[in-house]
């Protein structure tokens, strides 16, 4: 085989290749395009404190902490709640949310004990799911469940 005919074979392939990829991107397109693995989309946090109050003073608490939380009754690591989150931090094992804040992004039945300071601790059981989940590729959740929370004083 001579380097001619060599060229003309690796221009063949590399053509061949780009065709393909352009023909494999062109499919994907009414998926969200690219080439690569689907992802899924969480458009917010599913569970949303709007407010925290003390139900005595009807003071509106700026600061509470979230601790014990379970989802479906398995123990949370709380710093795997935080990746989609609004207004949050881990403090030790709990969260320190100044509300409006929100979490989580995992649907199920949701405990936890929130503490204040001047309140006594209240345990709040919630069961928070999505109302908008669109498929495709990307896929993604939207509409998260929104609470206040009102805490008796000391």
């Amino acid at each position: 085989m001579n380097a001619g005919t060599f060229r003309r074979i690796v221009d063949l392939i590399f053509l061949l290749l780009v065709l393909l990829l352009a023909v494999f991107q062109c499919s994907c397109k009414g998926d969200g395009g690219g080439v690569g693995p689907c992802v899924h989309i969480y458009e917010e946090p599913i569970l949303h404190i709007e407010t925290a109050r003390n139900i005595q003073s009807s003071a509106y608490l700026r600061t509470i902490v979230l601790s014990n939380i379970t989802i479906d009754s398995i123990a949370q690591d709380p710093f795997f709640l935080i990746p989609e989150s609004r207004s949050v931090a881990v403090l030790d094992s709990s969260l320190v949310c100044n509300p409006p804040c929100a979490f989580g992004t995992q649907p199920g039945k949701y405990t936890f004990k929130v503490s204040a300071s001047g309140c006594r601790d209240t345990i709040i059981t919630c069961n928070p799911n999505y109302t908008i989940n669109k498929g495709g590729c990307p896929s993604s959740s939207n509409g998260g469940l929104r609470i206040s929370i009102n805490l008796q004083s000391n």
